[in-house]
């Protein structure tokens, strides 16, 4: 069962998103959340599995005030629908994100485009492309920019072994080669140009 207690969330703007909601969902029973654009949907929902924290009341999972529950052992229990996700990236200005395991391990990415189409019918784990630009935390820039290449990707995931430490973008590799072509006009050769590794960037 998913309990709201007095429930409210206040933006750092002042915008209230949601005021005093008290609710039960019990097991089983299914609930669908109507209202005008802005009236809190979506943070509602953002609030069971931590994705926004409330600044007022509590929310329980099957009596544990999740709060008090580690936020990643929380996401595991809970399915994100698509629909949820889409407006989660609209709110972000963000047209895709990363998918991780529950392990924090990296799973692929999801378009905005693919979780709008989707709705109501499918999940985010459904929609998950497998990511192939990728590079290791050690890797030097010119790796990543091999990577990026040819799969015309406008970033590329970092990973610590099998766990996802961040992308890095175009700009911190234009960075690098922006270094590399100061150095041919002084006369300076190509390998002896020092490149920041991943981890660096």
């Amino acid at each position: 069962m998913i309990r709201f207690e007095h429930v409210g969330k206040v933006y750092p703007d002042g915008t209230t998103a949601v005021d005093d909601l008290s609710c039960d969902v019990t097991e089983g029973e299914l609930v669908t959340l109507v209202g005008p654009s802005g009236c809190g949907k979506t943070t509602t929902t953002m609030m069971v599995n931590r994705l926004i924290e409330p600044t007022a009341g509590r929310i329980l999972v099957d009596g544990a005030d999740i709060a008090a529950v580690d936020p990643v052992k929380l996401r595991r229990r809970i399915g994100y629908s698509a629909k949820a996700a889409a407006s989660r990236l609209r709110a972000e200005g963000a047209r895709w994100a990363v998918v991780l395991g529950g392990d924090g391990t990296l799973h692929g990415w999801v378009s905005d485009d693919s979780l709008a189409i989707a709705g109501e019918q499918g999940t985010v784990g459904d929609l998950t492309r497998r990511m192939d630009a990728w590079v290791p935390v050690g890797a030097p820039l010119k790796q990543a920019f091999s990577e990026m290449l040819p799969h015309d990707a406008g970033w590329v995931a970092v990973l610590d072994g099998t766990r996802f430490l961040g992308v890095l973008t175009p700009a911190k590799l234009h960075e690098a080669l922006r270094r590399s072509v100061d150095a041919d006009a002084q006369g300076v050769a190509r390998d002896q140009v020092e490149f920041d590794s991943v981890a660096d960037a």
